[in-house]
Order: C-alpha cells, then structure tokens, then sequence
C-alpha cells in the first residue's frame, strides 16, 4: 500500500506541475488579452489604471474555469512526458505497474481539481464577474448591462424591455408592453425612467403611460407607480453575469422562467448542459493526452506533444463554442448538442487507446 500511496504522489506532483504551469501561461494570456480590450477606458471618468487592474484580477477567475479543461490536457500530456523522457516511466512499467494503474494515478489528482475549479467556477467566478462589473460600471458612471445589451422579459400579458441594471441594483429605462386581456380592451405602453425593488414590489419612477383604444390614444404622465410583474432583483441579478460565467442555479432558474413564459430557452439550456459537462469533458481530455505520451514515447520530444496537446485543446473550445450554437439553428436539442463535442473526442480516445493496444 506504501508503494501505491508513492507512486500516486510521485505522477501526481509532475502532473500537477505541468498543470499549474500551463494554467499559469493561459492565464497570462488572459491578462494580456483583458488589459487590451479595457486600456482604453482609461482616463475616462474614474476609470483609472487602479480599477483596470482590480478589473482584470477579479476577472481572472472566470478564465481559470474556461480554460482548465485545455490546461488539464496540455499539463497531462507535458507531466507524463517529461516522466517518459526521463525514461521514468519505462522503470515504472519494468517494476510491473500496468498504464491502466497509472492511469489512474493521473485521474485522482484530475478529479481533485475538476472538484476545486467546480466549487471555483459556482461559487467564486460570479461573484468575482459582479463585482468586476461594479466596479467597472461604477467608474465609468454606466449601468451594468452596457457591455452586454438591454434585456427582454415576459411575464403574464406583458412584455418587458430593460435598458440597463445600475450599480445599486435598481433598473433603468423600462419599457412595459401591456396587451389586452380580453378582446376591446386597451393597449398600454409604459415608460418608466428608474425602478427600484422595495417592499416585495418595483417602485416605477418617472413615468409616462400612452394607452390605445377604440376611441383614440391617451397619454398619462406621473411620478410613482407600483409595479409587479412576477420576477424580482434575483432575475435581474442573473442577467447582469455575461451567459458564459453564470453560475449553474442561475442558469436552471432563467431557464426555467422563459420555459414558464413560453420562451425559447434553448442558448441558455446549452449553456447549463456544457456546465454539466464540464467535469466529464475535462476527464476525458485527461485520458486523451494518455496516448500521446504511451504511444509515442520515442517517436519525438516534449515540445511536439505540448503543442499537439495546445491544437487538440483549442480544437474542442471550438467545437463546445461554436458547433453547439451553429447545431441549435437546425432545432437539434441543447443537450445533444452539449454532449457531442465530448462524445467525440471519447470516441477519438477510444480509438488511439485501441491503435495503442495497452492492456
């Protein structure tokens, strides 16, 4: 049991060095790429190189999460590398440990980090996100759905338009579409400068009322209107995230309350299932860095499989990103589409673990 215990620690320290370094580059990247896309806004109000950088580190987070699934893969594929080089991995397998043994030395350790990087990405990232959007918003002196665009919602017989959250949870420009409940009644539109949640209901301020009807259209202004329209601040909280970092009971209950208004929730439905299978789609990219480094382990150099790991890894962001969304279009279900990037890089493991052979 002492030489299992070992032999876990021994992998798993080269592995889990790989995996915090490539995560480390990522990053990095990261970094540089948030710095880029928000330098500009420097000098602009409040905005000051100080709020850039609490910008960027609170961001980070969300990129840890994105990107760990391709850091798990490159990390693997280097660490075991780096063991076979070593011709480490040769005296392993000539003291009678099998590769599935080892196999399974990678998969505790990658399990013990999908688990971190879960309770990161639930619990951390969007946090992190809102408050970087606060701080962001609060600089710049804009509501919080500037970078994200204004918002649609149905509830009952109305249709609602948001024009951004503010800072201080309240709304701004709202837009109340009122269709009639029964046939001969009026239509009403509802513009209301700012909302703000108080008491179990929004308190519309700023108000101006055109009402439709068979005898002609009346306009009615004033200052304070209660207003219940069947969601409150937790909904909105939801749509101040951007949809790729919102947490996975954010996503369930949006997905939910467009389902209950006869929405189509399908972007947000995939969204939630590539959730769900983040921890299965980062696993098995762990096995796939497996044949790379057993079936090719004098057939070239560190570099070659680090950077074959770096194609296959971009390869399935790909995939996850853009083939989910493009197979919505043709009315395929989100969780089919969620599933088949990570059916077929299974299905692509398979195969090099059969053309390797191992038993």
């Amino acid at each position: 049991m002492m030489l299992v215990s070992a032999l876990d620690r021994y992998i798993a320290k080269y592995v889990l060095m790989a995996v915090l370094l490539t995560l480390a580059v990522l990053i990095g990247l990261g970094f540089v790429g948030l710095f880029m896309g928000n330098v500009g806004y420097v000098g602009q109000a409040g905005f000051g190189y100080l709020t850039l950088f609490g910008y960027i580190l609170l961001s980070l987070p969300s990129q840890i999460y994105e990107v760990f699934p391709a850091a798990a893969l490159v990390g693997t594929s280097a660490g075991l590398s780096i063991l076979a080089l070593n011709s480490e991995l040769t005296a392993i397998r000539a003291a009678g440990v099998s590769i599935a043994r080892i196999i399974g030395s990678v998969m505790k350790l990658c399990v013990i980090l999908v688990v971190a990087v879960l309770i990161l990405g639930e619990w951390v990232v969007p946090g992190g996100l809102e408050t970087a959007e606060k701080l962001r918003a609060e600089a710049l002196n804009q509501p919080m759905l500037t970078r994200i665009g204004s918002i649609w919602l149905k509830t009952k017989n109305q249709y609602v338009h948001i024009g951004g959250a503010m800072p201080d949870g309240s709304l701004r420009d709202i837009d109340i579409y009122e269709s009639p409940v029964v046939s001969g009644s009026v239509y009403r539109e509802t513009h209301a400068d700012r909302a703000v949640f108080r008491n179990g209901h929004w308190q519309l301020s700023g108000i101006k009322t055109s009402e439709v009807s068979a005898t002609g259209i009346d306009i009615v202004s004033g200052d304070n209107k209660a207003w219940q329209p069947g969601f409150g601040p937790e909904l909105v909280e939801t749509l101040r995230i951007p949809l790729k970092t919102m947490s996975t009971p954010d996503l369930y209950r949006y997905v939910h309350h467009l389902k209950k208004n006869a929405q189509d929730p399908a972007v947000y439905e995939l969204s939630l299932w590539n959730r769900m299978m983040m921890p299965f789609s980062t696993l098995i990219m762990v096995l796939l860095a497996v044949p790379f480094v057993f079936g090719s382990v004098r057939g070239g150099g560190l570099g070659r499989r680090v950077f074959i790991g770096v194609l296959i890894g971009f390869m399935f962001n790909l995939l996850q990103t853009g083939v989910g969304y493009y197979a919505l279009s043709f009315g395929v279900q989100p969780l089919v589409a969620a599933m088949t990037p990570s059916l077929l890089f299974l299905g692509l493991t398979a195969a090099l673990f059969y053309r390797m052979r191992f038993r």
